[in-house]
């Protein structure tokens, strides 16, 4: 069974943000049944580059020069496709919360026997660009 703790350290190093899988929600998934983390950052790392383009996009109209957290709860028919993502604060970009819903909402997962629920801590920081001396 993969280690959720490296699996969120390794999608953190890699991606620039972290996530982790929290056990299935009790209304959406019985114990044992639902997606498993495997499958889960599976589709979150194919979705990685959608999230950076709703912060960038977010980013050039607001400029944020501090990093950005907050959760999004992700609620995963067992068809495979998202039945809702909340977050639990306002992102504090606006138009950012709209995208990552948006970009989220059209993930697809494998399907499963029972629904999923999982929460998605997001995590983004504004890149440091240098100017080339004149």
């Amino acid at each position: 069974m993969a280690d959720p703790v490296a699996s969120a350290r390794r999608a953190r190093d890699k991606l620039g943000m972290a996530w982790r899988c929290l056990l299935p929600l009790p209304l959406l998934c019985a114990c044992g049944s639902g997606l498993s983390t495997e499958q889960l950052e599976a589709v979150v790392e194919e979705g990685q580059p959608g999230l950076s383009e709703c912060y960038n996009a977010a980013l050039a109209e607001h400029p944020l020069k501090e990093e950005v957290r907050f959760t999004a709860e992700i609620r995963i028919a067992a068809t495979g496709t998202v039945e809702s993502v909340e977050f639990d604060q306002q992102p504090p970009i606006p138009g950012l919360g709209t995208c990552l819903r948006d970009t989220i909402g059209r993930w697809r997962f494998p399907q499963a026997e029972k629904a999923t629920g999982t929460t998605l801590p997001l995590i983004f920081n504004p890149e440091v660009v240098q100017k080339p001396l004149e």
